[in-house]
């Protein structure tokens, strides 16, 4: 079995995020989060069994890196978000700028740097 943990859960996804071109925001409670594609989705991306990836999600969520609702998906917490956005800034900064406003990008950029 392939060692799956959150560092390849969080590129895999950004990998998907990116070649997708859509990023879904939300806002709540002055902090910013991201949706995270299905887990199947991330698991074809990882040429890997679908219940591989569910452990390594799990050990994301006890670490408050993600949050999982019933029939609406993962969402990052605002430690998620902040690692999300420095991994796809930096990974796939060409794509960022096709599909994110630039000044959204720079607040975004600076939340993942600046805050907390």
């Amino acid at each position: 079995m392939p060692n799956i943990n959150s560092e390849t859960l969080f590129n895999a996804s950004a990998e998907i995020l990116a070649d997708k071109g859509t990023i879904q925001i939300r806002i709540e409670d002055k902090k910013i989060k991201l949706k995270l594609p299905t887990t199947r989705q991330i698991a074809e991306t990882l040429h890997v069994p679908h219940y591989y990836v569910l452990p390594a999600f799990s050990e994301m969520e006890k670490s408050e890196m993600i949050t999982r609702e019933e029939r609406v998906g993962i969402w990052t917490t605002d430690r998620g978000t902040k690692i999300m956005i420095k991994l796809i800034t930096e990974k796939f900064p060409e794509k960022c700028e096709e599909i994110i406003n630039p000044e959204i990008l720079k607040a975004l950029t600076g939340y993942s740097v600046y805050s907390g």
